[in-house]
C-alpha cells in the first residue's frame, strides 16, 4: 500500500513539472535576422550572400547557421568602340606660347618657329621664338587642294598676277583673325601682312573699298 502511494506521488510531481514556455531557443540554435533581397540578379544573390555571412559572423560561425550562396561573376560590359569601318579624328595638337630657345617646345605639325616680333634674336640663337603656320602651297598647274575648311589665295610674297597666271596659291585657315575693312583692324605682328579675302564681293584691284582681308604669316 505503501509503495503504490509513493508511486502516485511520483507520478503527479512529474506531471506538475513545469514544461517549458516554448520560447527558450534549443542550445547550438542559429539566431539571423529576417533580410528581404528583391534586387535584381547578381545583385540579388551578393545581397543573401553578404546576409549569411553576416549571421554567421553574429553566431560566432555556427555551423546551423544557413550557408552563403555562391554567385556567379557579375558580367563586364564591353568596352564602348568605335563602329566598323569609322576612323577616330585625333585631336589638334595644341600650340605652345613659345617655342624653342634651349630646352623650348617644339611647334606642333604644319608650324614653324620663328622669330618674335622685337625680340633681338631668333630660335637660331637660342632665343625662344612663335609658332606660325607653314606655307602649304595651292592651285597652280598642278591643282593642289588645301585641307578641309582652308582656302587658296593668291601668295602675297609672290608674283602680282597670282594663281591668275597659274603662280601657286598658299592655304589660309578660313578661321583667320580677320583685318581691314572700314575699322581698319591690324595684324598681329609684322610677320603677318592682311591679304583680301576672296570669299567676298569686295576686290580693292576692282575700285574695292574698305574691303575686308585675312592675316597671313
Amino acid at each position: 500500500m505503501k509503495t503504490t502511494l509513493v508511486l502516485l506521488a511520483l507520478s503527479y510531481l512529474a506531471v506538475a513539472a513545469p514544461q517549458g514556455d516554448g520560447l527558450t531557443v534549443k542550445p547550438g540554435a542559429c539566431e539571423c535576422p529576417l533580410v528581404y533581397c528583391v534586387q535584381a540578379e547578381p545583385m540579388r544573390c551578393e545581397c543573401q550572400r553578404n546576409a549569411a555571412l553576416e549571421c554567421i559572423e553574429k553566431n560566432n560561425g555556427n555551423p546551423r547557421c544557413p550557408q552563403p550562396p555562391t554567385c556567379e561573376a557579375s558580367p563586364t560590359r564591353p568596352t564602348p568602340s568605335d563602329p566598323p569601318g569609322v576612323t577616330p579624328i585625333p585631336l589638334p595638337e595644341p600650340i605652345p606660347d613659345s617655342c624653342g630657345g634651349r630646352g623650348g617646345p617644339t611647334c606642333p605639325d604644319k608650324f614653324e618657329c620663328v622669330q618674335k616680333p622685337g625680340s633681338p634674336c631668333g630660335p637660331e640663337s637660342d632665343c625662344p621664338g612663335v609658332c606660325v603656320r607653314k606655307r602649304q602651297y595651292c592651285g597652280g598647274l598642278l591643282g593642289i587642294q588645301c585641307d578641309e575648311g582652308e582656302l587658296c589665295i593668291n601668295d602675297p610674297w609672290g608674283p602680282e598676277c597670282g594663281m591668275g597666271c597659274d603662280v601657286p596659291g598658299i592655304c589660309v585657315s578660313g578661321s583667320s583673325k580677320m583685318c581691314g575693312g572700314f575699322a581698319g583692324f591690324k595684324c598681329a605682328g609684322p610677320e603677318q601682312v592682311c591679304v583680301d579675302d576672296p570669299r567676298d564681293d569686295c576686290d580693292p584691284k576692282n575700285g574695292g573699298f574698305d574691303c575686308g582681308g585675312l592675316c597671313v604669316g
